[in-house]
């Protein structure tokens, strides 16, 4: 799994790790003025969120004009929706989000063409992911995948 951030673009990313994340995170943060705290909100996927506690902890302790961030984890698919707002013109209902899939193309489209607004993936962690099944097997025999099929089995081909 390769969990990803989406953040308006502040300026050209060539080379998209933790340290670029976290420091674009901190420059989108900037760019909110007029507030004497600055809000800062994101959601999505809920297996990376106590690494986002922890670092918008530390965000909130060390920033310089005072920031409130929050991450909610609601999942890849609705922080992807709340980041996109298509029930609100393509306004986004957050800052940031961060899933587990990219976007698609499509809603890729709609926010940046509909919604008038650029945006960047940055992958910032890799996790495992563990496959169950409950198909009934005969005794002995083991449930046998591809990585091929597997794949299109995630992506509901």
């Amino acid at each position: 799994r390769v969990f990803w951030l989406c953040f308006p673009p502040v300026h050209s990313v060539s080379t998209p790790n933790v340290m670029v994340a976290s420091r674009l995170f901190l420059a989108v943060a900037s760019t909110v003025v007029g507030h004497k705290v600055i809000q800062l909100h994101g959601s999505g996927t809920t297996n990376p969120s106590k690494y986002f506690w922890d670092i918008l902890d530390m965000f909130t302790e060390q920033a310089e004009p005072q920031i409130h961030a929050t991450y909610r984890a609601i999942g890849s698919s609705s922080g992807m929706l709340e980041f996109a707002g298509p029930d609100n013109g393509f306004k986004a209902h957050n800052h940031f989000g961060s899933g587990d899939i990219p976007m698609t193309t499509a809603r890729w489209t709609e926010v940046t063409t509909s919604g008038g607004r650029q945006m960047v993936h940055i992958p910032f962690a890799l996790g495992a992911i563990g496959i169950f099944h409950s198909v009934p097997l005969p005794a002995g025999s083991k449930l046998q995948m591809s990585p091929c099929l597997m794949a299109k089995i995630f992506s509901r081909q």
